[in-house]
């Protein structure tokens, strides 16, 4: 059944929130407000954000943005209660349209950007963006770029909302989602992306290896 699961390590999953879709990404921080969740949900017409707070195992519908003729949102971090980066992975429309795009490695997707009231294309032409992380301090973006292989490193000013691009590091494979662990950005990635792709068409029947990548002394604000 779609929805958000909680899962503990000790006993099996529980379903917290049926969602009106399928959800992808998932990002939770303490605010002042308290602790927000920001999620991605693919809907039959368009993809939504939905901005939930989370208390007593719980998850409270704050805001629903509608993304109007989206449907390939990815990646999501949330910045503070109710501003938050998204990626859309692939801009083609239509299923053949995203194959080819894929095949081909065209450079079409699109990083978002909400601030608390609408959202905007902030930068473009990025191959195949998914997962995102920002620095404690709200001044670095962090995008994996999966089809290129690399780490994508924007300036951000939390005060004034503009975001500029500094770098891209090579990877040496698919980077997917990004996630701190103290100092350190770790990196799920697919070093072999033919497996992956048939993996997605038959995961019952295909493995594709993954990997856990360590990233340390990345850039400073």
């Amino acid at each position: 059944k779609s929805g958000v699961y909680l899962y503990d390590g000790t006993k099996p999953p529980t379903l917290v929130l049926a969602t009106n879709g399928d959800p992808q990404g998932i990002s939770a921080l303490e605010t002042e407000a308290g602790t927000r969740v920001f999620l991605v949900v693919h809907q039959k017409i368009h993809d939504v954000v939905q901005i939930f707070d989370w208390s007593s195992d719980r998850l409270n519908l704050i805001q629903q943005v509608e993304f109007e003729d989206v449907t390939a949102l990815n990646g999501i971090v949330g910045i503070d209660s109710n501003r938050f980066f998204v990626t859309q992975e692939l801009g083609m429309s239509f299923a053949l349209g995203r194959e080819v795009e894929k095949l081909l490695r065209l450079p079409l997707g699109k990083l978002w950007h909400f601030d608390g009231q609408k959202a905007s294309v902030v930068h473009e032409k990025i191959l195949y963006p998914n997962g995102l992380a920002i620095s404690p301090d709200k001044k670095i973006l962090y995008l994996a770029s999966m089809l290129s292989g690399s780490l994508i490193v924007f300036d951000f000013d939390p005060t004034t909302n503009n975001l500029h691009w500094r770098n891209q590091f090579p990877l040496h494979s698919a980077p997917d989602n990004l996630k701190w662990a103290g100092d350190r950005l770790l990196v799920g990635a697919h070093p072999q992306l033919l497996h992956l792709m048939a993996h997605s068409y038959d995961a019952q029947g295909i493995n594709s290896p993954s990997q856990l990548l360590s990233l340390e002394g990345l850039p400073e604000a």
